[in-house]
């Protein structure tokens, strides 16, 4: 799950609460990977931000760790920053694969189909 907050808004964070989170993987069996985004959608857009921000890089680091959600990235640059993100999403599957089952990893690079068991 990425959940995509906009710094200049203070209610887009504030809606996220460690119950509903829980409601979510509760009701739909959901243990993957979470990750918080606030985007800065002035510096994409290029165009004059407020004098504040309404969510610091602080408020998005103690709600992810309130969330208990794996990452937290701010996006300020579309073109550098949404690939990095990506590439660290990967990165981190690619390493847990390769962690829990060396065999599907080694299999999954190769690209070999895995026989039906």
């Amino acid at each position: 799950i990425i959940i995509v907050v906009n710094l200049y808004n203070g209610n887009s964070i504030s809606n996220y609460t460690i119950q509903s989170y829980s409601d979510f993987r509760n009701y739909y069996i959901f243990n993957g990977i979470s990750v918080l985004v606030g985007v800065d959608t002035f510096l994409i857009f290029q165009k004059e931000p407020p004098n504040k921000k309404d969510i610091t890089e602080f408020n998005l680091i103690q709600k992810t760790k309130e969330l208990e959600f794996l990452y937290c990235f701010k996006v300020q640059d579309e073109k550098k920053d949404i690939p990095e993100l990506f590439d660290n999403l990967l990165n981190y599957i690619n390493q847990k694969l390769k962690f829990l089952n060396p065999e599907l990893f080694k299999r999954a690079k190769s690209n070999r189909e895995i026989p039906n068991q």
